[in-house]
């Protein structure tokens, strides 16, 4: 008897942890604290002028500084759905973008390290996941990095043909104006890169990453702000003007005793994933530039490595349902 799946895991499991999820994600929006009021009137201000706003609109004092809006597609995305289906419709949305990329990512660990030890770590991880349950744009990154890495690993297995890896330099295209994360499609490809050249694979394998590497770059120039909005990842914190609580380290956020509901749950997690790359170096060493360089991928440029925060854990802890699994199984084999 066939059993029906939803990207290759069994519908009744993966409803499971979607509801689990969604549970998790499922809570009031307070638009008093959150940013996505902003993000919706970009969007409507997109639709009035045909350009994307590009100065400190919101500002009293000074609302003609000019700004690199790097989010402004996910503004006209949240005001369509919000105009169309309601703030219902847009936490809906939000929480199938977030579940289609753990899923997909849940479904690589399955693959790599057995059903038990994924299911496990996913149930552990997810309300770490859930974290920032806010709209925001960071959320088409969460499925952009999912779909890279799924890609790439489908490719490398020999499961998909090449002609599949042209799609993600359109994703970047896509990706680059709705978050500033985009950098991390070009990130992904490298550590695969990196990993095929220490291994030395066969060099068509290496050329076919190269080449798509090299377009998944070019592709963050496809913006309204051109070389600008490409290289803005690099530049963010030039001008930044004051200190924001996001961009804190975990460490200094529990000197000053602020409120972190899921600290204990983050310092296991990294724990977790620190023994994971040792173990790999020490198990796989092939493997290494793919768990020690793609995992962070979806966790440094967050906040930068040396700011762990888990106000922004949620990428590490998709990362660490593929890397801790890897931890598990080469445990096991050890």
């Amino acid at each position: 008897m066939h059993t029906r799946t939803i990207f290759g895991i069994p519908i009744a499991l993966a409803l499971v942890l979607a509801s689990l999820y969604a549970f998790f994600l499922a809570v009031p929006i307070d638009l008093t604290t959150a940013d996505l009021g902003r993000h919706i009137k970009n969007g409507q201000l997109f639709f009035e002028t045909f350009r994307p706003l590009n100065t400190n609109f919101y500002s009293y004092t000074h609302s003609e500084f000019p700004v690199l809006n790097h989010h402004w597609g996910s503004g006209i995305v949240f005001f369509l759905i919000e105009k169309f289906f309601g703030f219902v419709g847009l936490s809906v949305f939000y929480m199938l973008l977030c579940i289609a990329a753990f899923l997909l990512l849940f479904w690589i660990a399955w693959k790599e390290a057995g059903f038990t030890i994924s299911a496990l770590m996913a149930v552990f991880l997810i309300p770490l996941m859930a974290h920032r349950m806010e709209i925001r744009p960071e959320g088409f990154s969460y499925l952009f990095s999912a779909l890279f890495f799924f890609i790439l690993w489908k490719h490398k297995r020999g499961e998909i043909a090449f002609r599949w890896l042209f799609i993600l330099p359109i994703f970047s295209a896509l990706w680059v104006n709705l978050h500033i994360y985009f950098v991390l499609g070009a990130g992904i490809i490298g550590a695969f890169l990196l990993s095929a050249l220490i291994r030395k694979e066969d060099r068509s394998l290496i050329k076919r990453f190269g080449i798509i590497a090299m377009l998944t770059a070019l592709a963050g120039f496809v913006n309204p702000f051109g070389i600008d909005g490409a290289l803005y990842p690099f530049a963010i914190f030039r001008e930044y003007g004051y200190t924001v609580l996001e961009n804190q380290s975990v460490w200094f956020l529990e000197n000053i005793h602020f409120p972190l509901p899921n600290l204990r749950l983050f310092e296991i997690a990294l724990a977790l994933y620190v023994c994971s790359v040792i173990a790999v170096l020490i198990k796989r060493r092939a493997q290494f530039c793919v768990v020690c360089a793609v995992c962070p991928a979806e966790l440094v440029p967050a906040r930068f490595i040396a700011s762990l925060s888990p106000l922004d854990s949620k990428e590490f802890s998709q990362a660490c349902v593929s890397s801790c699994v890897c931890f598990c199984d080469t445990f096991c084999e050890l």
